[in-house]
């Protein structure tokens, strides 16, 4: 992930703690860990970790574990721009 600017990264980790299942992030060197209330995640809520990861590009095989029935029909979608980097352009379903 690379930020341009002081200002940059501020937006970044603002909007990451806009996220209402977003319980909790720390960060060291280029590393960062995200907590996420799983449960708790909505389909807003993934929306903006999918755009945020997107805009940071920040890896978004990772979000796969958000797989889940009340989110398959349109996370499955093949023409989305997170499709195959989450899917790696297979249907998993």
């Amino acid at each position: 992930m690379s930020y341009y600017s002081d200002y940059d990264e501020d937006a970044f980790f603002e909007w990451l703690g806009k996220i209402a299942s977003v319980c909790d992030f720390k960060g060291r060197g280029r590393s960062l860990w995200v907590t996420v209330d799983y449960d708790k995640t909505t389909e807003e809520d993934l929306l903006e970790l999918l755009s945020l990861f997107r805009r940071y590009e920040v890896s978004m095989g990772q979000l796969i574990a958000f797989d889940k029935p009340e989110f398959s029909e349109w996370f499955h979608e093949r023409d989305a721009y997170w499709f195959p980097h989450i899917f790696g352009g297979h249907q998993t379903r």
